[in-house]
């Protein structure tokens, strides 16, 4: 815990007492460690031993990368990428094709993911899936969009040993930790991959406070959804300080370039029915203390208000932020204020709309491109808003969420929506103390304060002072948790143990 606060070395030394051990970090800056209330550890753990296609710019990059990893294969060996790149960020703005990959020259079959659910597959991967079998043009294009098929050359591919996947998670949680992260909550688990929470946990791997979410798959009916919170485990004590599960995570609508955006119902673009939506909320909140529902756009978060507010009348939740919406990246104000009325949580993540700023321009057009990520009118109304990043497809970075909800200078095509910039104070806020606020841990973290939890993170350089553009390029030079060193590179803190 944090025993005491004090303005001068001389005040702390009187404080902490003769037995304590002084640290000297110099000009580096002390803050509450990072929040990240929607990340996809796992998402990113299962991209661990494949092909990274993040830092190609163009097709030739891409492609090389892909026959660098390829070539030194046995026959009949699989290629497969990770998923955490965009064709955006490509110069032609487009994904490969199965001739292309067949143009490769690679002696056995290729995947090649984006996001995760969409692929493209070479000839030799589209014989085994069964090219008949394929829907519409896949055969041809090799372009496979259908996550069963998808799961299925994953399964071909071969999957990764239950050891494996829990050193992959836990070399990504240290990853996650090393930018001075100390809490997530991880959007979506299954019975096995909550296994491996609980395996990092008991064996005393966790570098993190996780709370996590139980998934139900985007496309599920309402029968097979009943079934998986049914089927949900009962969630452990809630002031379990490693590892809680919190709820549960559906799916409303599409993405950047499916979302539902419209005026009136978008129809088109909405998952799910208000009836079934319903439904599962109330099941959910049977089963646990909350649900965290994925609503991009205006009429999916008013859909998901509704439901939210229903339950609430109904007396399902006494906390109003156990309900949350996740992302709500397009909000008009009328909805904005209704969040705030509401009393509901909003997982904001600002980072989708830094990595993929020329989807949400050509998707969504000029007006609604300016206030794509509304984060300063949700704070202005008072709305129970917390930052996190859904990474690690945009960037897990904090900093780097701060950085650009400050400067809201976009990856590509200059800034975007800035006129919902906000303080640089705001930003770090929206890190830290909303983060846990939103967790249901407010008054143990978030914040240093005696008593408080000691999950600290040094920075290299004051985030408060640092212009907002550099803070990426900040250091943290060790994450605390719990007053122990879990990223600590430079051994600042060793010998210290937990309080």
């Amino acid at each position: 815990k944090v025993a005491a606060l004090a303005r001068t070395a001389e005040e702390a030394a009187r404080r902490a007492g003769p037995s304590a051990r002084r640290v000297d970090l110099g000009e580096a800056c002390v803050g509450p460690g990072f929040i990240d209330t929607h990340i996809h550890a796992l998402q990113a753990a299962a991209d661990a031993r494949l092909v990274s296609l993040r830092e190609a710019g163009s097709l030739d990059e891409l492609l090389s990368a892909v026959r660098e990893a390829g070539l030194g294969r046995r026959p009949g060996e699989w290629t497969v990428s990770g998923r955490n790149w965009h064709e955006s960020r490509l110069r032609e703005d487009r994904l490969p094709t199965r001739a292309e990959l067949d143009a490769l020259g690679l002696r056995g079959p290729a995947l090649v993911r984006r996001g995760s659910h969409l692929a493209v597959a070479n000839s030799d991967a589209i014989a085994l899936l069964g090219a008949a079998s394929l829907p519409g043009d896949a055969a041809e294009t090799g372009r496979i969009d259908a996550d069963p098929l998808i799961k299925r050359a994953l399964g071909l591919a071969g999957e990764p040993t239950p050891g494996q996947r829990r050193d992959d998670l836990a070399l990504v949680l240290a990853r996650f930790a090393a930018r001075g992260i100390t809490t997530i909550r991880e959007a979506g688990v299954d019975g096995a991959e909550l296994a491996l929470f609980q395996a990092l946990r008991d064996q005393g791997r966790l570098p993190l406070r996780c709370d996590v979410l139980w998934r139900i798959p985007e496309g599920s009916d309402t029968g097979e959804a009943r079934r998986l919170i049914a089927a949900m485990p009962q969630p452990g004590p809630a002031d379990d300080p490693w590892l809680r599960l919190t709820g549960v995570k559906a799916f409303v609508d599409g993405r950047i370039a499916d979302a539902a955006v419209g005026a009136d119902g978008d129809e088109e673009h909405l998952r799910i029915t208000p009836p079934d939506l319903q439904m599962i909320v109330e099941d959910a909140l049977s089963r646990s203390a909350g649900v965290g529902c994925h609503a991009v756009g205006d009429a999916a978060v008013r859909m998901v208000l509704d439901a939210y507010q229903r339950a609430l009348a109904a007396g399902l939740v006494a906390d109003p932020r156990r309900l949350v919406v996740e992302h709500a990246l397009s909000c008009t104000p009328e909805t904005i204020a209704r969040l705030a009325a509401s009393g509901v949580g909003v997982s904001a993540h600002p980072a989708i709309v830094y990595e993929f700023a020329d989807d949400v321009r050509r998707y969504w057009g000029t007006d609604r491109a300016a206030r794509a990520a509304p984060v300063r009118d949700m704070v202005a109304a008072g709305v129970r808003v917390a930052a996190g990043s859904d990474g690690d497809v945009p960037p897990f970075d904090p900093l780097r969420g701060v950085s650009f909800m400050v400067t809201r200078s976009a990856s590509s095509g200059g800034p975007i929506g800035e006129g919902q910039a906000v303080d640089p104070r705001v930003a770090l806020d929206l890190y830290t103390r909303c983060g846990a606020a939103l967790l249901g841990a407010g008054t143990r973290r978030g914040r240093l304060r005696p008593g408080m939890d000691a999950d600290l993170a040094v920075f290299s350089a004051d985030p408060l002072a640092c212009p907002a553009a550099e803070l990426p390029d900040v250091e943290v030079l060790a994450t605390m948790l719990g007053g122990k060193p879990v990223h600590d590179p430079g051994r600042l803190m060793e010998g210290i143990g937990g309080a």
